[in-house]
């Protein structure tokens, strides 16, 4: 399968993935306010958490193990082995989550953060990626979440539907597990699940990768479940909105992100240097040309965007809103520099550093910032974190790369767009209907952004970017 056909099915499936929740999200912030959505955050959150930290990175390593394997034997015991190993552990975690969660008394959400822990285990999607089945992902999701999407707009209606709304997430991520075993049912002989015969070689690349996993859920999940100690669940309900609105842009740009590495990796292995350069900086100026005017669009009519998504309730979320799309260049960069670079060269071992000292910094930031400031504290803390680990993304790359050619290039774009950005803000002072506004700022920014790639940069691959060659082995 050659890249275009890879990048457009990757991009499909990623749309469709979070289009329809963004939706969901939309419509159950508008219906439970800010103070019950906080509440349902807040135990979505604490479930991913332990969902993530305990998968130990598999999502980030099982699609490059998948990729190894020469034949389908060699994959279903992959399958196989990772699946049991993760089960394994998820009931351990499970039974002595029980235990406090019953001493705590905490127990009205009882059982569903269990049936999203072990749900998470059937999560399939680096399987699928590894073998290229876009076609199934992006199906199932279709239709799973449009169900969910309906089942939402159905029962959620009111603040007391906290737990509803919670138990339609768990039930949705349990029918995309279970979807995924039964289309897998004639390819997989899962009887062989609990046959401890093969043994899965984890390799020390596999291990760093693991690690790192671990260790960026840690700090890019504490941020909100922290947050409940020192701030009304109110302002937990406006921040967690918007940050869900920021992290939006990076999800779509994601689609980029495995086909690059495929690139890389296999530039690396031929030693192409000429080739392995191009295509990071393809990458790399791929994302920022397309992030750099949503983050002035987003910032310019941040509170329009909340409204919109959440209602009136949420209205001290536009200002947590225009801070945190801030982090979309600093995330760009560490997932250029820190991860699609250091990986492709086989130097997992240094992504590991480079997460640990996020986690480092993120949790001296929480430590000092969110105890004093709340709420705000914690969008400080987290553009501090995101520009730590930029920080060190950019100290590894440095040997292999020009880093100042890359951060010159971004800066020329932050400044480029300064002009049409405060033309749009005299402009919109003179319109009063919201969908106008955003319609006409969007239109503006796009056709800004192509006159700029076309005449001022000359980035003509930019409109081409999807045609790349054929790569073996993809």
């Amino acid at each position: 399968m050659n890249f275009q056909k890879l990048v457009w099915n990757n991009l499909l499936y990623i749309l469709v993935q979070f289009s329809l929740p963004i939706l969901s999200m939309a419509w159950m912030a508008h219906s439970l306010g800010s103070y019950a959505y906080g509440e349902l955050s807040w135990i979505e959150n604490l479930s991913r958490f332990f969902a993530l930290f305990f998968s130990f990175g598999i999502p980030l390593y099982g699609h490059k193990a998948v990729q190894r394997c020469e034949n389908e034997n060699e994959r279903s015991t992959v399958l196989l082995t990772i699946l049991r190993f993760h089960i394994g552990i998820v009931l351990l975690v499970s039974a002595g989550l029980g235990v406090f969660y019953f001493q705590s008394g905490q127990n009205w959400f009882f059982p569903w953060p269990f049936i999203y822990l072990i749900s998470q285990v059937f999560q399939l999607e680096w399987y699928f990626q590894g073998i290229k089945r876009y076609g199934f992902l992006i199906k199932r999701s279709l239709l799973i979440r449009t169900v969910a999407l309906i089942l939402v707009i159905i029962s959620i209606k009111s603040p007391d539907d906290v737990l509803l709304g919670f138990s339609i997430i768990c039930l949705t991520q349990l029918t995309i597990g279970l979807s995924n075993i039964f289309y897998l049912r004639h390819d997989i002989n899962f009887n062989k699940l609990f046959q401890i015969n093969n043994k899965l070689h984890i390799d020390k690349s596999l291990m760093y990768l693991s690690l790192s996993s671990i260790v960026i859920t840690t700090y890019s999940l504490l941020d909100t479940i922290i947050l409940k100690w020192f701030c009304d669940v109110q302002f937990l309900g406006s921040y967690f909105l918007s940050l869900r609105i920021a992290k939006m842009p990076i999800l779509v740009l994601g689609a980029i992100v495995p086909i690059s590495l495929m690139q890389l990796v296999a530039n690396h292995q031929q030693n192409s240097i000429k080739d392995y350069s191009k295509n990071l900086e393809i990458s790399f100026k791929s994302m920022i040309i397309v992030a750099i005017p949503i983050i002035f669009f987003v910032f310019e009519n941040a509170e329009q965007i909340v409204f919109m998504m959440g209602g009136n309730s949420f209205s001290s979320g536009s200002f947590f809103l225009k801070l945190l799309i801030w982090i979309l260049p600093m995330m760009i960069i560490s997932n250029v520099f820190g991860y699609q670079l250091l990986v492709s060269m086989d130097r997992e071992r240094d992504f590991l550093r480079v997460s640990l000292l996020g986690l480092v910094v993120a949790l001296v930031s929480y430590a000092i910032l969110i105890p004093n400031f709340g709420a705000s504290g914690v969008v400080y803390a987290v553009l501090t974190t995101e520009f730590g680990v930029a920080f060190a993304s950019l100290l590894f790359a440095r040997t292999v790369v020009n880093i100042n050619n890359y951060i010159a290039y971004l800066l020329r774009w932050v400044f480029i767009f300064i002009p049409i950005i405060y033309f749009i803000h005299e402009l919109n002072c003179l319109i009063s209907n919201v969908v106008s506004r955003l319609c006409i700022d969007f239109l503006l920014m796009v056709f800004y952004l192509l006159v700029c790639v076309k005449y001022v940069f000359k980035d003509l691959w930019f409109f081409d970017w999807f045609k790349i060659k054929k790569v073996d082995g993809c």
